[in-house]
């Protein structure tokens, strides 16, 4: 899987200072339950501190740019719909409005987990985050009709 940046965090900056590792820019659950529009760069911190979450977001402020940390745990909660294309490329949506494609034009998905819908050839998957990386989730243990 590839991951793309949507905005201009310094990966390297964070990765440095908290030894934490880049996963993809995603969507966390917010207050009011709901996962918002606006994507984090969202990395695993292998050791945290205090009572942190491995899931760290970050996200520059709008008006200062200084990096804000946010606990991204939610970004590990259920499932992700995805699809694996002709070539073999597993793809998914990683917030709403978030169209995309396989690189060999095979497949689409879109709307993250707000409304998570795909098309095209290639298989149907469901992906879940486990420690810094998305692993699919074997068939048995789920329905992908």
């Amino acid at each position: 899987m590839r991951a793309t940046r949507s905005w201009s965090v310094s990966s390297a900056a964070v990765e440095a200072r908290r030894g934490a590792r880049y996963i993809a820019d995603l969507t966390i659950r917010v207050e009011n339950g709901e996962w918002p529009n606006e994507p984090l760069a969202v990395f695993w911190v292998p050791e945290p501190v205090r009572n942190e979450s491995h899931y760290l977001g970050v996200l520059p402020d709008r008006r200062t740019g200084e990096l804000r940390f946010h606990d991204a745990s939610s970004a590990a909660e259920g499932t992700w719909l995805g699809r694996m294309a002709d070539d073999r490329e597993v793809i998914f949506s990683r917030w709403r409005l978030d169209w995309r494609q396989s690189q060999d034009g095979s497949c689409w998905v879109d709307g993250e987990r707000n409304y998570g819908r795909g098309g095209g050839g290639g298989m149907r998957l469901l992906l879940r985050l486990v420690g810094p990386t998305f692993e699919v989730v074997p068939p048995e243990q789920c329905d992908l009709v």
